[in-house]
């Protein structure tokens, strides 16, 4: 655990991993990587692979995949023993059904699905399935993809912006994904900035004539050849961050965006900053099946958000991996490239001589971007992905129906040490020994409550179904000092103020309009002397509106609140906030003045 005051806006979260199925009830597989707890130092990969976690017949029965990508030889482990979450007050609870998105494990010849039963299942009407993939697989032809994309009438990018914005997560992939758009864009006049996160030094982990650092070196002069041959007014950023980190550096990359969404990257006063909503900001696709990918793009958008400033998206494994199928049509817009932003694009592209020739005949050199792979950038356009409508708050009859099939304890609350655990970090984590007053939201069946009600003098706990109510009823018994009642959050919020507010896996069953104006009656709802606690589960779930680690990310967006504590791990991450004025612990208590 990490325990130490820090300004909440200046802090996002994380997120990604692995996943567990129990009785009927279907928890989310992992993201497009693992993600790693603090302080535990990954080995280094510039393509992550992609850990599937199949369905099972029983609880913790899983099968490990081991998937090769870019060569990197690393291995993804899936995240053990997580049972579905917890019941919400107020949109939802965790989904019977959770689905799986995955990389597509693609044949010598030509791509194929894996449809084996237990691999496959249904959410929202959409077939799933667990796959991986390796950048040494063929991957789906060209022509597959040219024939799917001429079939429909994609709609045109609006390039018509003041500045434009490309943050890359390696050397490569703004150009593999933007380099047209930038071409043209620079071409323009319009000033254009690119951050590239990492050096991209772990490509190659078994070079016998590359170093690490001698790879970040040559990574960093190719990007700055193939900018060049883009346009000589692009200005580069390289944060240097460590390749397959990123999701431990949020706070550097969400400030290195921010700077450039407001000053273009310039040594400009934050005075003179132009309004967000000139620039647009291209990222990759958070759906791509990387973790770096996914990290910097869940970074992009929340800042995006954040400032009301315009983003888009690009795919690079996509192409490899996915099928037609797979691609979100709804979502994508084209911009379409004549012959000189074409021709910059190509060169850029042979600046990459690292990833896109062998380092050297021995093994452990190969390349990292076969031909196949390549084709997919030579085409006279380019693909970007809109970000997607916010979803609704998952509403009652979601979590009736979910309850009616599952039974009193559909996550495991009593039976599982994953949530024993949990539930043992989370009151470890509460900086007072009691409480005047607590506010649980989403409840569920009263395995946390419970022991709540040991720490507050008087503690109300809320839920939107009947059924775990039920059951929190007849586990607290007639106690007079906790009242249970039923709430559909954030709409139906309660009157009063409280020193302890607990938010416990309940935030991503909201919409992203529920989940600000949750935030913002939390807040007013804290005692100026109040704590509020948060944790979810990490790992993606196909249902839910929103992810965990989105719902962290709006809390330390909020600059009333200052966080305290941090605790992060693969599965969940936990975090207490309190007012501007919060003491630590140790002042709290008088051991420090």
């Amino acid at each position: 655990m990490l325990v130490g005051r820090r300004r909440s806006a200046a802090s996002t979260a994380a997120g990604g991993g692995s996943a567990q199925r129990s009785r009927s009830a279907l928890a989310r597989a992992p993201g497009p990587g693992r993600h790693r707890a603090v302080g535990r130092a990954p080995r280094a990969g510039r393509r992550g692979a992609i850990t599937r976690r199949p369905r099972t017949a029983r609880p913790g029965a899983h099968r490990r995949t081991r998937a090769h990508a870019r060569g990197t030889g690393r291995r993804d482990r899936p995240a053990r023993g997580r049972p579905r979450p917890r019941t919400p007050a107020a949109g939802g609870r965790r989904g019977a059904r959770a689905a799986r998105r995955g990389s597509a494990a693609v044949p010598a010849a030509a791509p194929r699905r894996t449809r084996s039963g237990p691999h496959r299942r249904r959410s929202r009407g959409r077939a799933r399935r667990v796959v991986s993939f390796s950048h040494r697989d063929p991957g789906t032809p060209e022509a597959v993809w040219r024939a799917a994309i001429d079939d429909r009438d994609l709609a045109p990018l609006d390039e018509d912006v003041e500045r434009l914005v490309v943050v890359a997560a390696h050397p490569d992939d703004e150009t593999l994904g933007a380099g047209g758009l930038m071409a043209r864009t620079a071409r323009r006049g319009v000033p254009v900035t690119v951050l590239i996160a990492t050096d991209g030094e772990g490509s190659h982990p078994g070079s016998p004539t590359y170093t690490p650092a001698r790879l970040a070196a040559l990574r960093r002069r190719e990007a700055t050849e193939a900018l060049a041959r883009l346009g000589g007014t692009i200005r580069t950023v390289f944060l240097g961050l460590p390749d397959g980190r990123t999701d431990e550096h949020r706070d550097t990359i969400r400030a290195a965006v921010r700077d450039a969404v407001l000053t273009g990257g310039s040594a400009r006063e934050s005075a003179d900053a132009s309004p967000a909503g000139d620039a647009l900001v291209i990222a990759p696709w958070t759906g791509d099946g990387h973790r770096d990918h996914r990290v910097v793009g869940e970074v992009v958008a929340g800042v995006c958000d954040e400032l009301g400033a315009r983003s888009r998206f690009f795919p690079i494994w996509l192409w490899h991996w996915g099928l037609p199928a797979d691609a979100p049509w709804d979502d994508l817009e084209i911009v379409r490239l004549d012959a000189s932003s074409t021709a910059a694009k190509d060169a850029a592209t042979r600046a990459h001589r690292s990833q896109t020739e062998p380092l050297s005949a021995a093994p452990g050199d190969e390349v990292m971007l076969h031909a196949g792979m390549q084709s997919h950038f030579d085409r006279p356009f380019e693909i970007f992905v809109r970000p997607s409508r916010s979803a609704p708050s998952l509403p009652q009859e979601f979590f009736d129906a979910f309850y009616d099939r599952n039974g009193d304890d559909p996550w495991g609350f009593d039976s599982r040490w994953y949530e024993q655990r949990k539930r043992a970090a989370t009151l470890a984590s509460l900086p007072r020994r009691r409480y005047r007053s607590g506010l649980e939201l989403g409840c569920s069946t009263g395995a946390l409550t419970a022991q709540l009600a040991e720490r507050t003098d008087h503690l109300l706990a809320l839920d939107i179904a009947d059924a775990p109510l039920a059951a929190a009823r007849r586990r607290l018994g007639d106690r007079a000092d906790v009242r249970l009642e039923r709430a559909a959050l954030p709409h139906e919020w309660p009157t009063g103020t409280y020193d302890l507010i607990v938010l416990s896996e309940v935030g991503y069953y909201w919409s992203e309009a529920d989940l600000v104006a949750a935030v913002g009656r939390m807040t007013s709802s804290l005692t100026p002397d109040g704590h509020l606690i948060a944790c979810h589960w990490r790992h993606p779930v196909a249902e839910y509106p929103l992810s965990g680690d989105r719902v962290h990310a709006a809390l330390a967006a909020e600059k009333t609140l200052t966080r305290l504590v941090l605790h992060l791990e693969d599965d969940f991450l936990l975090e207490v906030y309190a007012g501007p004025s919060a003491r630590s612990v140790a002042v709290e208590t008088g051991i420090l003045a």
